[in-house]
Protein backbone atom coordinates (compact mmCIF):
# COMPACT_ATOMS: atom_id res chain seq x y z
CA UNK A 1 0.00 0.00 0.00
CA UNK A 2 1.19 3.51 -0.78
CA UNK A 3 1.78 5.04 2.66
CA UNK A 4 2.20 8.62 1.43
CA UNK A 5 -0.74 10.78 2.50
CA UNK A 6 -2.63 13.28 0.37
CA UNK A 7 -0.39 16.23 1.25
CA UNK A 8 2.71 14.22 0.40
CA UNK A 9 1.25 13.27 -2.97
CA UNK A 10 0.51 16.94 -3.65
CA UNK A 11 4.10 17.88 -2.80
CA UNK A 12 5.38 15.35 -5.35
CA UNK A 13 3.03 16.88 -7.93
CA UNK A 14 4.38 20.38 -7.15
CA UNK A 15 7.95 19.11 -7.52
CA UNK A 16 7.09 17.61 -10.91
CA UNK A 17 5.37 20.79 -12.06
CA UNK A 18 8.26 23.04 -10.95
CA UNK A 19 10.63 20.85 -12.94
CA UNK A 20 8.75 21.71 -16.13
CA UNK A 21 9.63 24.60 -18.43
CA UNK A 22 7.04 27.04 -17.10
CA UNK A 23 7.51 30.85 -17.08
CA UNK A 24 9.05 32.21 -13.87
CA UNK A 25 5.77 33.94 -13.02
CA UNK A 26 3.95 30.59 -12.91
CA UNK A 27 6.69 29.00 -10.79
CA UNK A 28 6.70 31.91 -8.35
CA UNK A 29 2.94 31.54 -8.03
CA UNK A 30 3.28 27.84 -7.15
CA UNK A 31 6.03 28.60 -4.62
CA UNK A 32 3.81 31.27 -3.07
CA UNK A 33 1.12 28.64 -2.48
CA UNK A 34 3.70 26.39 -0.83
CA UNK A 35 4.88 29.25 1.41
CA UNK A 36 1.31 29.70 2.57
CA UNK A 37 1.20 25.99 3.46
CA UNK A 38 4.31 26.52 5.57
CA UNK A 39 2.70 29.47 7.35
CA UNK A 40 -0.30 27.37 8.41
CA UNK A 41 1.83 24.36 9.39
CA UNK A 42 0.71 21.99 6.63
CA UNK A 43 4.31 21.51 5.49
CA UNK A 44 7.65 22.50 7.00
CA UNK A 45 10.53 24.63 5.69
CA UNK A 46 12.62 21.58 4.81
CA UNK A 47 9.90 20.40 2.46
CA UNK A 48 9.59 23.84 0.87
CA UNK A 49 13.35 24.03 0.31
CA UNK A 50 13.46 20.55 -1.19
CA UNK A 51 10.63 21.42 -3.58
CA UNK A 52 12.30 24.66 -4.68
CA UNK A 53 15.82 23.27 -4.96
CA UNK A 54 16.35 22.32 -8.59
CA UNK A 55 19.43 20.27 -7.71
CA UNK A 56 17.22 17.84 -5.75
CA UNK A 57 15.98 15.25 -8.22
CA UNK A 58 12.37 14.07 -8.27
CA UNK A 59 13.53 10.59 -7.21
CA UNK A 60 15.42 12.02 -4.21
CA UNK A 61 12.45 14.20 -3.34
CA UNK A 62 10.07 11.22 -3.40
CA UNK A 63 12.47 9.38 -1.08
CA UNK A 64 12.43 12.39 1.26
CA UNK A 65 8.61 12.40 1.25
CA UNK A 66 8.43 8.65 1.95
CA UNK A 67 10.81 8.97 4.90
CA UNK A 68 9.12 11.99 6.45
CA UNK A 69 6.59 11.24 9.25
CA UNK A 70 4.76 14.41 8.20
CA UNK A 71 3.58 12.74 5.00
CA UNK A 72 2.84 9.26 6.31
CA UNK A 73 -0.76 8.07 6.33
CA UNK A 74 -2.28 7.66 9.77
CA UNK A 75 -3.53 4.33 11.07
CA UNK A 76 -7.07 5.61 10.56
CA UNK A 77 -6.38 6.51 6.91
CA UNK A 78 -4.91 3.07 6.20
CA UNK A 79 -7.87 1.31 7.81
CA UNK A 80 -10.32 3.50 5.88
CA UNK A 81 -8.65 2.56 2.58
CA UNK A 82 -8.68 -1.13 3.48
CA UNK A 83 -12.39 -0.88 4.38
CA UNK A 84 -13.12 0.53 0.92
CA UNK A 85 -11.36 -2.46 -0.66
CA UNK A 86 -13.18 -4.83 1.69
CA UNK A 87 -16.54 -3.31 0.67
CA UNK A 88 -15.67 -3.96 -2.98
CA UNK A 89 -14.84 -7.56 -2.14
CA UNK A 90 -18.13 -7.95 -0.28
CA UNK A 91 -19.98 -6.69 -3.35
CA UNK A 92 -18.32 -9.37 -5.50
CA UNK A 93 -19.15 -12.14 -3.02
CA UNK A 94 -22.75 -10.90 -2.67
CA UNK A 95 -23.21 -10.95 -6.45
CA UNK A 96 -21.97 -14.53 -6.50
CA UNK A 97 -24.40 -15.40 -3.69
CA UNK A 98 -21.72 -16.87 -1.44
CA UNK A 99 -22.83 -17.27 2.16
CA UNK A 100 -20.06 -19.17 3.94
CA UNK A 101 -17.28 -16.77 2.94
CA UNK A 102 -16.74 -13.65 5.03
CA UNK A 103 -14.30 -10.76 4.76
CA UNK A 104 -11.93 -8.99 7.14
CA UNK A 105 -8.81 -6.82 7.03
CA UNK A 106 -5.31 -7.05 8.48
CA UNK A 107 -4.02 -3.54 9.02
CA UNK A 108 -0.49 -4.71 9.89
CA UNK A 109 -0.04 -6.51 6.57
CA UNK A 110 -2.30 -4.11 4.66
CA UNK A 111 -4.38 -6.92 3.22
CA UNK A 112 -8.02 -7.83 2.79
CA UNK A 113 -8.97 -11.38 3.70
CA UNK A 114 -11.62 -13.85 2.65
CA UNK A 115 -12.39 -16.15 5.59
CA UNK A 116 -13.94 -19.60 5.41
CA UNK A 117 -15.04 -21.02 8.76
CA UNK A 118 -15.42 -24.64 9.79
CA UNK A 119 -16.96 -25.27 13.19
CA UNK A 120 -17.73 -28.09 15.59
CA UNK A 121 -20.79 -26.73 17.42
CA UNK A 122 -23.67 -28.35 19.31
CA UNK A 123 -25.57 -29.06 16.09
CA UNK A 124 -22.52 -30.87 14.71
CA UNK A 125 -22.09 -32.92 17.90
CA UNK A 126 -25.77 -33.92 17.92
CA UNK A 127 -25.54 -35.09 14.33
CA UNK A 128 -22.08 -36.64 14.42
CA UNK A 129 -22.61 -38.68 17.60
CA UNK A 130 -26.38 -39.15 17.20
CA UNK A 131 -27.01 -37.81 20.68
CA UNK A 132 -30.53 -36.95 21.80
CA UNK A 133 -29.73 -35.78 25.33
CA UNK A 134 -28.76 -32.09 25.14
CA UNK A 135 -27.28 -32.13 28.64
CA UNK A 136 -24.79 -34.69 27.42
CA UNK A 137 -23.87 -32.35 24.57
CA UNK A 138 -23.28 -29.51 27.03
CA UNK A 139 -20.86 -31.70 28.97
CA UNK A 140 -19.00 -32.70 25.81
CA UNK A 141 -18.72 -29.06 24.66
CA UNK A 142 -17.05 -27.79 27.84
CA UNK A 143 -13.72 -26.01 27.41
CA UNK A 144 -10.90 -28.52 27.60
CA UNK A 145 -13.43 -31.29 27.10
CA UNK A 146 -13.89 -34.00 24.52
CA UNK A 147 -15.18 -31.85 21.64
CA UNK A 148 -12.39 -29.30 21.97
CA UNK A 149 -9.77 -32.05 21.80
CA UNK A 150 -11.60 -33.65 18.88
CA UNK A 151 -11.79 -30.32 17.05
CA UNK A 152 -8.07 -29.61 17.46
CA UNK A 153 -7.13 -33.03 16.14
CA UNK A 154 -9.79 -33.58 13.48
CA UNK A 155 -10.04 -30.12 11.96
CA UNK A 156 -6.28 -29.94 11.53
CA UNK A 157 -6.11 -33.49 10.20
CA UNK A 158 -8.72 -32.66 7.54
CA UNK A 159 -7.61 -29.21 6.45
CA UNK A 160 -3.82 -29.11 6.86
CA UNK A 161 -3.11 -31.72 4.14
CA UNK A 162 -5.80 -30.18 1.96
CA UNK A 163 -4.30 -26.71 2.21
CA UNK A 164 -0.76 -27.98 1.74
CA UNK A 165 -1.83 -29.57 -1.55
CA UNK A 166 -3.66 -26.44 -2.70
CA UNK A 167 -0.68 -24.21 -1.88
CA UNK A 168 1.56 -26.38 -4.05
CA UNK A 169 -1.01 -26.34 -6.85
CA UNK A 170 -1.83 -22.62 -6.68
CA UNK A 171 1.38 -20.81 -5.74
CA UNK A 172 -0.02 -17.36 -6.54
CA UNK A 173 -2.95 -17.71 -4.13
CA UNK A 174 -2.03 -16.65 -0.60
CA UNK A 175 -3.85 -18.86 1.88
CA UNK A 176 -3.28 -20.13 5.39
CA UNK A 177 -4.96 -21.96 8.24
CA UNK A 178 -5.77 -20.57 11.68
CA UNK A 179 -5.49 -22.28 15.04
CA UNK A 180 -8.56 -24.00 16.46
CA UNK A 181 -10.27 -21.62 18.90
CA UNK A 182 -13.60 -21.36 20.68
CA UNK A 183 -15.95 -18.81 19.12
CA UNK A 184 -18.56 -17.38 21.48
CA UNK A 185 -20.74 -16.13 18.63
CA UNK A 186 -20.76 -19.53 16.92
CA UNK A 187 -20.89 -21.40 20.21
CA UNK A 188 -18.36 -23.90 18.97
CA UNK A 189 -14.73 -24.70 18.15
CA UNK A 190 -13.69 -23.26 14.80
CA UNK A 191 -10.83 -23.22 12.36
CA UNK A 192 -10.55 -20.80 9.44
CA UNK A 193 -8.93 -20.79 6.04
CA UNK A 194 -7.64 -17.31 5.24
CA UNK A 195 -7.31 -16.16 1.64
CA UNK A 196 -5.24 -12.95 1.42
CA UNK A 197 -5.79 -10.32 -1.27
CA UNK A 198 -3.18 -7.58 -1.53
CA UNK A 199 -4.09 -4.03 -2.48
CA UNK A 200 -2.50 -4.20 -5.93
CA UNK A 201 -4.96 -6.90 -7.03
CA UNK A 202 -7.77 -4.34 -6.73
CA UNK A 203 -6.13 -2.21 -9.43
CA UNK A 204 -7.22 -4.62 -12.17
CA UNK A 205 -10.90 -5.58 -12.00
CA UNK A 206 -10.51 -8.53 -14.35
CA UNK A 207 -7.57 -9.91 -12.37
CA UNK A 208 -9.47 -9.40 -9.11
CA UNK A 209 -12.53 -11.28 -10.34
CA UNK A 210 -10.37 -14.15 -11.62
CA UNK A 211 -8.56 -14.31 -8.26
CA UNK A 212 -11.86 -14.39 -6.34
CA UNK A 213 -13.14 -17.16 -8.63
CA UNK A 214 -10.04 -19.21 -7.77
CA UNK A 215 -10.64 -18.60 -4.07
CA UNK A 216 -14.23 -19.77 -4.47
CA UNK A 217 -13.10 -22.97 -6.17
CA UNK A 218 -10.67 -23.74 -3.35
CA UNK A 219 -13.35 -22.91 -0.76
CA UNK A 220 -15.83 -25.23 -2.47
CA UNK A 221 -13.24 -28.04 -2.50
CA UNK A 222 -12.50 -27.38 1.18
CA UNK A 223 -16.17 -27.56 2.07
CA UNK A 224 -16.52 -30.86 0.20
CA UNK A 225 -13.41 -32.24 1.93
CA UNK A 226 -14.78 -31.23 5.34
CA UNK A 227 -18.22 -32.71 4.71
CA UNK A 228 -16.90 -35.99 3.35
CA UNK A 229 -14.56 -36.48 6.29
CA UNK A 230 -17.03 -35.57 9.02
CA UNK A 231 -19.77 -37.98 8.01
CA UNK A 232 -20.64 -40.08 11.05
Amino acid sequence: MNRINKVGQEMIEYKNELAKNYPDLVKRSMISVLEQLVSVGTIDLDTLNYVKNESVSIIDFERFIKESPLFEKTKEEIIAELRILEDRLKEILDLKDIEDLKTSIIERDEMVLVNQVFVFDEAFVLRYFDISDESEVTTLMKRGGFVEKLAVLRLNAILKPFLREKKAELEKVEMDLSFVVYDNALQGYKIEIYFAISEDKFDDEEELLAYVDTIMEVAEDARTEFEQKTIA
